[in-house]
Parts: structure tokens; sequence; C-alpha cells
């Protein structure tokens, strides 16, 4: 409710807020259901590619509104700045690709002993 009275008329800021929310709900639900998934389990393995989706999708959504409102505001964003927060957030998405697919179990992500409750 305070974007939507704070945004003065600009409906990208909205729409992006909800976008994000939309996004990060999902996200945290998927890890919290990775984190409990059997190692090298099926469901495992689709959970860690739904994050995957949903973190770089958020990512790309991130680097475009800072692109987007550093140009509403007098054009104060150059081009290599532009081109250093694009190429930010694509390194980002290869690299959450590189520590989800490409690497082994270890032990770190061994299933938790405890039971743990997902965030409220």
């Amino acid at each position: 409710m305070a974007v939507y009275r704070r945004s003065k008329d600009d409906q990208a800021t909205v729409v992006f807020v909800a976008i994000s929310y939309l996004h990060l709900v999902p996200l945290c639900c998927c890890v919290w259901l990775h984190d409990r998934a059997a190692v090298g389990s099926a469901s495992r393995d689709r959970l860690r590619d739904a994050i995957w989706v949903l973190t770089t999708l958020l990512t790309f959504c991130f680097a475009y509104m800072v692109i987007r409102s550093s140009t509403a505001a007098a054009g104060l964003l150059t081009l290599p700045v532009a081109m250093l927060v694009w190429v930010t957030a694509i390194a980002t998405g290869i690299g959450a690709s590189s520590a989800y697919f490409h690497r082994r179990e270890s032990r770190v992500n061994q299933p938790l002993g405890e039971i743990m409750l997902p965030p409220v």
C-alpha cells in the first residue's frame, strides 16, 4: 500500500514491487522445500531448477529497475554504467547456474537433523 501511495502515478514502480513480492514468496518456499528434500531426489532437482529461474528473473527485474530509475532521473546513467549493471546481472545468473547445477552434492547439502519451520 505504501508504494502505491508514494508512486505518484508511476505504475511501473507498483508493478515492480508486486512482481518482486510474487517472486520472493515462491522463492522462499522453494528454498525451504529444497532444504528438506532427500538428497539426489527428482523433487530436489526440480526445486533447484525453480530456485535458479526465480533468482535469475528477480535479478533481471532489479537490473531493469536500476536502469529505468537512473535513466528517468535526467539521464544520469551513462552507457558504460548501464552495461556494467547488465553484465553484473548476467554474471549473477551464470554464477547461480554454476552453483546450483555444476557442483556435486557435498556435506553442506545434507538434510538437516532437526525440524525447521518455514518463515512466517
